[in-house]
């Protein structure tokens, strides 16, 4: 007996979490990471959560660390929820926060190394559904 398969049906995958399946890598935290916050690299390669000034964001953080020298996957491309400091809005780029470490915000015109990605809504503030893309913008 086979099983009937439909993965954008109702028997299949719903929300954009689960049909829009993000691109991951494995790296070392420098210190403890929530999920679902922007991380940047540093020159050693570990990561950690992207500061208010931070730049070299190279994407959010899927699962967390509790400490240092943990493993983590970092989402680097594809659907991500995060947390969003101020507006967001549909299609422009999302950069990291420049008042709360771990948010994001929208932003017309962002800087070299603050863009996490792209906001695939609207948001006011909370929760912020993002295409994450690092690296892209529109000026320097």
């Amino acid at each position: 007996m086979s099983q009937i398969s439909n993965p954008s049906g109702a028997f299949g995958n719903s929300t954009l979490a689960q049909k829009l399946v993000p691109a991951t890598m494995e790296f070392v935290a420098s210190a403890a990471i929530s999920a679902g916050v922007p991380v940047s690299i540093s020159s050693t390669g570990t990561v950690a959560t992207t500061a208010t000034d931070g730049v070299a964001v190279i994407g959010v953080a899927y699962n967390a660390a509790s400490a240092a020298n943990k493993t983590i996957r970092v989402i680097t491309t594809g659907y991500a929820s995060v947390l969003a400091g101020g507006a967001t809005t549909l299609g422009t780029p999302v950069i990291r926060s420049a008042t709360t470490a771990g948010y994001v915000t929208s932003s017309a015109t962002p800087v070299t190394g603050t863009v996490v990605g792209f906001a695939l809504g609207a948001s006011a503030s909370g929760r912020s559904d993002i295409w994450v893309l690092p690296g892209t913008n529109t000026s320097s």
